[in-house]
C-alpha cells in the first residue's frame, strides 16, 4: 500500500504539506506561522493481518487531537501492537513520548511508584525512561478495586502531518472495506 495516497495538500489544521519522494522514502514538511513540522515515512508498506489488527486497535483507542497522535491503555500488548503499526509506516519507537497516569489513592510511596512505573513501561514498550512522564490524580473510589500496579500509559507523538495522514488512512480504509 502506498502511503502517498493518504497525503493531502493541507494538514487537519490547514497547514500546507510539501512532499518530496526520494527512493522509497517520503520527506514531508509543513510550514506556517508556527513551528515547522518534518516527517520521513516509508512510501510503501506491507498490509497484512497484523497491520489491520493494529490499525483497528489504534482507531478504537486513539484520542482525537489535530496536533498529535495519542493512545491510552493499561495493557502493554495493545500498546506494543500500535507501536509496531507505526514502525511499519516508518516511525521509530524512540519518537513516542509516554505519560503514565495513576490514582494516588492506591499509591503508598509516590517516589517508588514513579521509579517502578518508568522502568516497567520502558522495558515493556522499549521507550527510553526519560521520555516517560508520571502524573497522578486523587479520586476516592466508591468501592475499592484492584488497581493497575503501574498506571495507565498514554503514548503520544506530536505531529500534525502524521495525524493528518493516519486520519485520512483510517477514514479511507474504513470506507473501502464497507
Amino acid at each position: 500500500m502506498k502511503i502517498k495516497k493518504y497525503i493531502t495538500e493541507n494538514t487537519l489544521t490547514k497547514k500546507k504539506i510539501e512532499v518530496k519522494e526520494i527512493n522509497d522514502k517520503l520527506f514531508l514538511i509543513s510550514k506556517s506561522q508556527g513551528p515547522t513540522s518534518r516527517l520521513i515515512l516509508k512510501n510503501e508498506i506491507e498490509v497484512d493481518d497484523n497491520f489491520w489488527f493494529a490499525l483497528g486497535l489504534f482507531a478504537a483507542e486513539r484520542t482525537k487531537d489535530k496536533q498529535r497522535l495519542a493512545v491510552t491503555n493499561s495493557d502493554p500488548y495493545i500498546l506494543r501492537k500500535i507501536i509496531k503499526l507505526f514502525e511499519i509506516i516508518g516511525i521509530n519507537k524512540n519518537t513516542w513520548k509516554g505519560v503514565v497516569s495513576s490514582n494516588s489513592y492506591y499509591i503508598r510511596n509516590l517516589d517508588e511508584f514513579k521509579i517502578n512505573a518508568r522502568k516497567y513501561w520502558s522495558k515493556e514498550l522499549g521507550i527510553p525512561e526519560e521520555k516517560i512522564l508520571i502524573t497522578t490524580y486523587y479520586r476516592k473510589p466508591s468501592r475499592i478495586r484492584n488497581s493497575i500496579p503501574f498506571g495507565t500509559m498514554q503514548l503520544r507523538i506530536q505531529s500534525i502531518i502524521l495525524t493528518t495522514i493516519i486520519e485520512n488512512m483510517i477514514n479511507s480504509l474504513l470506507l473501502e472495506k464497507n
